[in-house]
């Protein structure tokens, strides 16, 4: 008796099941992180409005000084407009706004940045985009009539 004919046609169904099964585990976690992960753009929409709340504070003279925790995106730019003396803000602003983008310069603020205004003028402490490495611990004052955000260093210990 020859069994050989028939162990090859069951390894083979066997083989092409299980590669079926991992290509459909595959899929199911490609759609779950499309509709579950929050993209770079969202992370810094949701940052932004976070950190409105405790400008409005500043603005509004219920607080001196405000400090926020910015976690999220990493490798973003976080940036002031109008930038320094200049008069060009990015589309998505009004007068005076602040943006997070993926790279410091006017046009990618334009197009893949997510930005918020405010009353007052803001600027950097240092006339310098904040560069976002992980959690970066902010402090928002007003100062001369200006809005004012730097980035506080930590002490590591």
């Amino acid at each position: 008796m020859r069994k050989k004919g028939i162990v090859l046609p069951e390894t083979l169904k066997i083989i092409i099941a299980i590669l079926c099964i991992l290509l459909l585990m595959y899929l199911a976690v490609s759609v779950y992180g499309l509709f579950f992960k929050k993209t770079a753009i969202e992370q810094a929409k949701e940052s932004l409005k976070q950190m409105n709340l405790e400008i409005e504070k500043v603005e509004k003279a219920e607080k001196v000084q405000g400090a926020f925790l910015l976690e999220s995106p990493n490798k973003w730019y976080l940036m002031s407009f109008p930038y320094k003396d200049g008069i060009e803000t990015p589309q998505q602003c009004k007068k005076y706004c602040i943006c997070i983008c993926p790279s410091a310069t006017l046009k990618d603020c334009s197009t893949m940045g997510a930005c918020i205004d405010t009353l007052i003028k803001p600027g950097l402490y240092y006339d310098a985009p904040i560069y976002i490495k992980g959690p970066t611990q902010l402090e928002i004052i007003l100062s001369n009539n200006q809005l004012l955000i730097s980035q506080m260093e930590v002490n590591k210990q």
